[in-house]
């Protein structure tokens, strides 16, 4: 078993038992079992076996956790901005083109969740390391729609500081 499965059920397993909170036998028996097969049949989709192309690294689980706390504010924050755009009837629908600094495509898909996710705004289509976002502009400007994906999202995900 290589170490690229057994990274990847850890991180499967972890995130099971934070779901269901289960840690009776059974409990964790199921969830590494069905943490190992998982892995073990999708480690083809996520690292390429010719080791020719780049190799998808998924962040260590702390910056995952530290991401899932900030996605939660943002759709917090979102939602309530959003139902001032809905109450001052001010929507500006637009679609935008954000070109992000990393073609990691687990974080580019998990950006595209994450957008998808907050309320305003719906991912179009990704395409490399490009999405198309489909938002409501309201009171904040495009660029500011932009850098709130590329220096939000992209920023807890990847570390990058400007």
């Amino acid at each position: 078993m290589s170490w690229r499965i057994i990274r990847l059920s850890l991180a499967l397993f972890i995130f099971y038992m934070l779901l269901t909170m289960d840690f009776s036998a059974p409990g964790v028996a199921i969830g590494l079992s069905l943490s190992l097969a998982v892995s073990y049949f999708s480690v083809r989709v996520l690292y390429d076996v010719a080791a020719s192309a780049e190799e998808v690294r998924i962040p260590g689980p702390l910056r995952l956790v530290s991401y899932l706390l900030f996605l939660l504010l943002s759709i917090y924050r979102a939602s309530f901005r959003y139902m001032l755009h809905v109450i001052r009837n001010d929507e500006e629908p637009a679609a935008l083109r954000i070109r992000l600094h990393t073609a990691n495509p687990f974080i580019v898909s998990l950006i595209a969740n994450s957008v998808t996710l907050t309320p305003g705004t719906i991912t179009l289509s990704t395409k490399g390391d490009e999405l198309t976002v489909l938002c409501i502009k309201g009171d904040l400007g495009y660029e500011s729609l932009r850098a709130e994906i590329t220096e939000g999202f992209e920023r807890q995900l990847t570390g990058r500081i400007k």
